[in-house]
């Protein structure tokens, strides 16, 4: 599958703030969570909006952002539990700057990942 850019009409438009929306591939999601340095967090919003850019749409689906970010760090769970080291840091994105619930090992767990690298 690639990305796709789809023109919203005038309700959706509305509602999403955006007359472009871009529906992104998990890989992509993937890739900018990985381009976030240790240390730092960024908001699941702040990488739709670059790949929104990225695109030339005015916005990025966020139920896809929030899907494929889960998924990302599912599946960067399971990277570790098989030993793997070079795992995607998913925890280093954040809900609105809050750790999120639906994260594996709960928004308790999102947040000791955050504060680890603080230490």
């Amino acid at each position: 599958r690639q990305p796709e850019v789809c023109e919203l009409d005038d309700a959706q438009a509305a509602r999403l703030n955006g007359r472009t929306l871009l529906v992104p591939i998990p890989a992509q999601v993937d890739a900018e969570i990985r381009k976030i340095p240790h240390g730092q967090t960024r908001t699941m919003k702040e990488i739709g909006d670059e790949l929104a850019k990225a695109h030339n749409a005015d916005i990025s689906c966020p139920m896809c952002m929030g899907i494929y970010w889960r998924i990302v760090a599912e599946c960067a769970e399971e990277d570790r539990a098989e030993g793997k080291t070079d795992i995607t840091p998913y925890w280093r994105v954040t809900a609105n700057g809050k750790p999120n619930p639906k994260l594996p090992g709960g928004a308790e767990h999102h947040k000791a990942l955050i504060d680890s690298e603080k230490a």
